[in-house]
């Protein structure tokens, strides 16, 4: 029987190899700490929903003016989370508001006097020029591996989580608070004014083509109609240009977060990181010595056909 099941053997592996991980999870735990501590991040929190009753209380006025009227709401819902990830709508996001040189070449943020430290190496505050392996971020046009790269980059610090339908929460963290507010504000505007801009556009096409149809039309019970319909488009185009959050609208406008709250954060983050470095050792050791008795089991019991009863 003690050949079989030798727990006893078991347990003195156990013991011999103890110290060596234990010290080996001392030391991974240390150089964690010193060398590899997350570094303070500012987070930024808005609540918003998506606008899908726009016209509840105007609908003979809009009539179906707005596109998502008349497509399914997780359609809509699904369209307004794939134009923010979309590369075009970054890339324009972070080109009109010069988020770019935080985003990238940013390295600590100065609490005290309330501004961004950036990385010398990458990027010359004063001259205002990129250095380094970024010089090309001076060139007006950049190409499609650099755009991927910016999206990607960007797409790191954004979090949206669906909390109900319609409703979602949207987080951005960065090294500043106040750069994670500019940030949230920027895109929740952006996307208002693209949907703004497409029902703006549509109505106008409209307009236009109504006009056309007028000026060649020979029957005045004809024109009668269509002046009756051009002053409905231009009376939906009015409609539309006074909804200010035509995509989202804001329930909690973006936060900014406390350096207290941003700190403790960062102390939690740190504590994650040195519990799996200090435990994977200990882990291994486990494992190594489960896999060390079972195959003395193995050896020690050759008459045991596994799998057969």
């Amino acid at each position: 029987m003690n050949e079989v099941l030798n727990i006893v053997d078991f347990i003195k592996r156990m013991k011999k190899n103890f110290l060596f991980f234990l010290l080996l999870s001392l030391l991974a735990s240390s150089v964690t700490a010193l060398f590899f501590q997350a570094k303070i991040s500012f987070k930024s929190n808005a609540i918003v929903k998506v606008n899908t009753e726009l016209s509840s209380s105007n609908i003979n006025l809009l009539n179906g003016v707005i596109p998502f009227q008349e497509l399914p709401r997780d359609s809509y819902e699904a369209e307004i989370i794939q134009i923010i990830n979309s590369r075009d709508f970054i890339i324009s996001l972070i080109d009109d508001n010069k988020f770019l040189k935080v985003l990238i070449a940013a390295e600590s943020y100065d609490t005290r006097d309330n501004k961004v430290i950036y990385n010398k190496k990458l990027y010359d505050e004063e001259k205002n020029l990129w250095k380094g392996d970024f010089a090309r971020f001076n060139n007006d046009e950049l190409d499609l591996v650099d755009y991927a790269f910016i999206q990607e980059s960007f797409l790191s610090n954004l979090t949206i989580s669906k909390i109900d339908p319609l409703f979602y929460s949207i987080d951005f963290y960065s090294i500043s608070p106040n750069f994670s507010k500019e940030v949230l504000d920027a895109l929740i505007k952006k996307v208002n004014e693209h949907f703004m801009s497409i029902e703006i556009a549509k109505a106008e096409n409209k307009i236009n083509f109504l006009n056309s149809e007028y000026n060649s039309a020979q029957i005045i019970g004809l024109k009668e109609s269509i002046t009756d319909q051009i002053s409905s488009q231009i009376e939906q185009l009015v409609n539309v240009k006074s909804i200010e959050e035509i995509a989202l609208i804001r329930l909690d406008n973006p936060s900014m977060q406390s350096l207290d709250d941003a700190k403790n954060m960062q102390s939690r983050k740190n504590f994650i990181r040195i519990f799996i470095a200090g435990f994977s050792p200990v882990l291994i050791m486990i494992i190594l010595s489960f896999l060390g008795f079972f195959i003395r089991f193995k050896k020690s019991a050759p008459f045991i056909e596994y799998g057969k009863s």
